[in-house]
């Protein structure tokens, strides 16, 4: 009786021998990657004329705060700017008392009039280690007619793809 073991043995001996079955390959190939998810950064010093500005006699292009903006993705990013207020400064408890200004974002100028704004666009990543942006805030006094007071608004900054 032929043992079964043996014949295994024997049909792979001659399947090696004949060269049939798998081929001993020459090349071989590892494939590598690894992946990076996209960020966004924005973040805001505010300077210390943005909350002591003169609504008596008005504001003519002052520094009220330096942005800093920072992405890795390849295809830039594009900073957003809202007022709360519609672009008024707004006296604290007489709403109807209002300061109407304009800013400016990176030398150019907004009107913030409540909707969302584009203030500015990078078209390439070259942000490293982060741009920085300038807000100014321009507008005429009230003279006279100022009520005593806090007036204020607030802006909204949001950074995103282009």
């Amino acid at each position: 009786m032929l043992n079964l073991n043996a014949l295994k043995i024997t049909t792979l001996a001659l399947t090696l021998i004949s060269g049939v079955g798998a081929q001993a390959a020459t090349t071989g190939q590892i494939n590598l990657s690894g992946s990076v998810n996209v960020t966004y950064d924005i973040s805001v010093s505010q300077a210390a004329a943005a909350t002591d500005l003169d609504i008596v006699n008005g504001e003519s292009g002052t520094n009220v705060a330096t942005v800093t903006e920072i992405t890795n993705n390849p295809s830039g990013y594009k900073v957003t700017i809202q007022s709360q207020n519609s672009g008024l400064l707004i006296h604290d408890t007489v709403a109807s008392s209002t300061v109407d200004y304009d800013i400016s974002y990176n030398g150019v100028s907004i009107d913030p009039d409540g909707t969302v704004q584009t203030a500015r666009t990078v078209a390439s990543s070259a942000v490293s280690p982060g741009n920085s942006s300038t807000v100014t805030i321009t507008f005429t006094g009230l003279d006279t007619d100022a009520l005593a007071g806090t007036y204020s608004d607030t802006l909204d900054l949001e950074i995103g793809a282009p």
